[in-house]
């Protein structure tokens, strides 16, 4: 029942999210990617990820640490008005939305920098969940990233070796499960 539920509000489920909220949660996961301070080369399991929003937020977390770090190191030679529109989207949060050369300059900039090992999975068990987050992450022009991979998975028994990760979420997601103690158990290996 409850996956007949997402999958008829798949396409809406992150506005009813910021209805639901006021807006909130959208704070509660910037301040969550925050805390977890996601890394270049981590592998991080976002359960019950459905849209994908939460990890959108650690791969802009990532690129604007891979950008830093290119930065201090020198390694990359861009127009110094590119960075700066560059940083400048990606602290407004304007990524998603802008298609212009400078942010095309930058994707590749970042992409090139992103560690071939970071892994951010986002696991669903609802299929159209998953389809809108691969949407909307083709829409924020994330669609080709290696790094972000979507995976159809039960949060009872995931299919992910013990202890291959480096981060675990599962935010709202922990409501509609039928058995926590099975989550939280599969969230601990």
């Amino acid at each position: 029942m409850v996956g007949n539920v997402f999958s008829s509000v798949a396409s809406n489920y992150d506005l009813m999210n910021d209805v639901m909220s006021a807006g909130l949660h959208r704070l509660w996961k910037d301040r969550l990617v925050s805390k977890l301070n996601p890394f270049p080369g981590m592998r991080h399991l976002d359960v019950a990820g459905g849209t994908g929003q939460l990890c959108s937020q650690y791969m802009q977390h990532l690129f604007v640490v891979v950008r830093v770090e290119s930065l201090e190191q020198g390694a990359q030679e861009l127009d110094e008005t590119v960075v700066f529109n560059a940083m400048e989207m990606l602290l407004s949060g304007s990524l998603e939305t802008i298609n212009s050369v400078d942010h095309r300059a930058l994707q590749d900039v970042l992409e090139d920098n992103l560690h071939e090992d970071t892994q951010i999975y986002v696991c669903d068990i609802n299929p159209n969940m998953l389809n809108v987050g691969k949407k909307r992450a083709q829409e924020r022009g994330l669609e080709n990233h290696q790094s972000l991979v979507w995976v159809e998975g039960d949060a009872e028994a995931l299919s992910f070796e013990d202890d291959s990760m480096d981060g675990y979420t599962i935010a709202f997601g922990i409501r509609n499960v039928t058995h926590v103690e099975k989550v939280l158990a599969e969230a601990h290996r």
